[in-house]
């Protein structure tokens, strides 16, 4: 399955950057740090599982992260999958994220393990 529709999509560059530099730092956050092709890899996983999910559907996604990285990734692997993504603001109240959430109608919602019991 190809996800990239054209060769100025983010996705697509990503993965030309990814050929061309696999083992370059794309991400830093304290300790942990990514290069390009793990990004590329894990960009495609996310979207392969997003597509999953819900099938042909196009909808949002919400995702909900503190952590840079997982964020990273995962705006990537919505938008490769041709989705679009809604940011939610882990530093907001459960009211506004609620509202948000009810009010986008997200096909999934992304978040991490140390937030999965707020989402």
């Amino acid at each position: 399955m190809s996800f990239d529709q054209g060769s100025d999509t983010v996705g697509a560059r990503l993965a030309r950057i990814s050929n061309r530099f696999p083992a370059r730092t794309a991400l830093t956050e304290r300790s942990s740090v990514l290069s390009y092709c793990d990004l590329d890899v894990a960009a495609t996983t996310i979207a392969h599982t997003i597509c999953g999910v819900d099938g042909a559907q196009r909808g949002r996604v919400c995702l909900f992260f503190d952590n840079k990285i997982p964020a990273i990734k995962s705006i990537f692997g919505v938008s490769r999958s041709g989705h679009a993504y809604v940011p939610l603001d882990a530093g907001d109240p459960e009211a506004r994220l609620q509202l948000i959430v009810a009010d986008c109608e997200p096909t999934a919602l992304l978040t991490e393990e140390g937030l999965f019991e707020r989402a």
